[in-house]
């Protein structure tokens, strides 16, 4: 019998690999635009909703609600509200897109038979994930997110398999579902590949002309002139000088954090923890420590006596923002990264906050210890053999590898740091084993048949 699944599929990598599989009927399709949705419903008839529109399909939709269901998912709530928040500053409007979505996928939950949710995408938080996976979760549909995650700058980019439901990344069998095994080497220290520039048409020669000039502030400008007063964004309308204030908000912040860097102290023993890029997914609606100040007063509290906690910003913080990929942290940034979250950083007695410009790859040399949530730098610590404290709460596979610390609990960190100060020195025996049965290479130049993986986990959870 055909298996009605739900399909996140922005970039479109998998949907027209399943849509004429027999044993799979995509009842619901999630991309990212208008353009995609009109070009499928030429072909097919499936149900589309879109990234970019699924938010004012909400507010049309009809809204059944009652205590009982706000009170089931209000951790789904907190994720969706935190999500919204990088992309509007209007509480009552993300409340009551919120109310309304959950509203519409607790109804197509309970009125259609739905075996399968299947995402191709990180878990961002959103209106288009999020509500959907814990709404499945709660009528006990498996989901399925086939991750990306770490990248080295240019096409390459490492795959994973999460299962929603019990929060485990799914051990795979890279030859026989397909898949390209990683080489670990070309996913460290942002080795930068230039990318192949593809031929552009005039308008788009002229846009990225402008871009290179003022970026996206003088392109937004420009349509201001033109009577384009707001800027959309999820469906959300901002205006040109919120975006321009918080720009220059990012400016002062980078100024500000250099005036509180300090040198590495040679003769320090110390712990490095590097911050994450904020407002992101990977800290405010994969994690249950959502609060990087909590990370780092917990870190300290756990300090022996004499070490330090050295922090760094992520390099990428406050630059390269005022561009048309990026330019939605200008959103809200000034709620996220403040005087205020250096200060309460640089208060703490054995905290110092480092200069942008000590590289990673020299504080992972000279620590003690590396502590981290996810990301590249916790591939880094275990290639030069440094002890890892990880607060991923399930969001890496790196948690399966021995002698890698999962932090849960502050009792997790004392008494990780504890044995560090007594000499621990990990051994990362099973590294290459654990990375080859966990990730896959992910090539954005290349398409990947995922239709042996997709049998595979339906098969495997029936």
């Amino acid at each position: 019998m055909s298996k009605n699944i739900i399909l996140i599929d922005p970039d479109l990598k998998i949907f027209e690999q399943l849509i004429n599989l027999d044993e799979i009927t995509i009842h619901s399709l999630i991309v990212s635009d208008e353009t995609q949705k009109k070009e499928l419903h030429k072909k097919y008839d499936t149900e589309i909703y879109t990234v970019d529109g699924i938010n004012e399909f909400y507010k049309k939709s009809t809204i059944t609600l009652d205590y009982t269901l706000i009170q089931t998912f209000r951790e789904t709530q907190l994720k969706v509200e935190h999500f919204l928040n990088r992309v509007t500053t209007d509480t009552n409007l993300i409340q009551y897109i919120y109310y309304s979505a959950l509203s519409y996928w607790y109804n197509m939950f309970q009125e259609h038979k739905i075996d399968y949710v299947i995402s191709n995408m990180l878990e961002w938080g959103a209106t288009f994930d999020s509500i959907i996976y814990d709404v499945a979760k709660h009528f006990n549909v498996d989901v399925f997110l086939i991750e990306t995650g770490l990248e080295n700058g240019s096409n390459l980019f490492s795959g994973t398999v999460f299962h929603y439901n019990t929060k485990e990344y799914i051990s795979l069998n890279a030859d026989s579902l397909n898949l390209t095994p990683v080489k670990l080497k070309n996913y460290v220290y942002y080795s930068i590949v230039k990318k192949k520039q593809k031929s552009i048409g005039w308008k788009k020669k002229i846009i990225s002309a402008i871009e290179k000039i003022g970026g996206f502030l003088l392109l937004s400008f420009l349509n201001l002139i033109r009577g384009k007063h707001e800027i959309k964004h999820h469906s959300f309308q901002n205006s040109w000088m919120q975006y321009f204030l918080n720009f220059l908000h990012s400016k002062k912040m980078i100024k500000y954090y250099d005036t509180l860097g300090v040198d590495i102290d040679p003769e320090q023993k110390f712990i490095f923890y590097a911050l994450h890029m904020e407002p992101e997914a990977a800290t405010l609606a994969r994690t249950t420590y959502s609060n990087q100040l909590i990370i780092i007063k917990t870190l300290s509290q756990c300090l022996p006596d004499g070490w330090k906690l050295y922090v760094k910003e992520h390099p990428h913080q406050f630059k390269n923002l005022n561009n048309l990929t990026r330019f939605y942290y200008l959103t809200s940034i000034n709620r996220f990264k403040t005087k205020g979250y250096y200060d309460e950083i640089n208060a703490l007695e054995n905290v110092s906050l480092l200069k942008l410009s000590i590289k990673s790859s020299e504080l992972i040399n000279l620590s003690e210890a590396i502590a981290t949530i996810n990301g590249t730098i916790a591939l880094e610590a275990m290639l030069q053999k440094k002890p890892l404290l990880m607060f991923s709460q399930n969001t890496s596979p790196f948690k399966y590898i021995n002698d890698v610390f999962d932090i849960k609990t502050s009792v997790d960190c004392s008494n990780a740091i504890e044995k560090v100060h007594h000499g621990f020195v990990p051994d990362y025996n099973d590294l290459e084993e654990t990375i080859q049965q966990y990730i896959f290479e992910v090539d954005s130049n290349k398409i990947i048949d995922y239709k042996p993986l997709i049998n595979y986990l339906i098969s495997k959870h029936e």
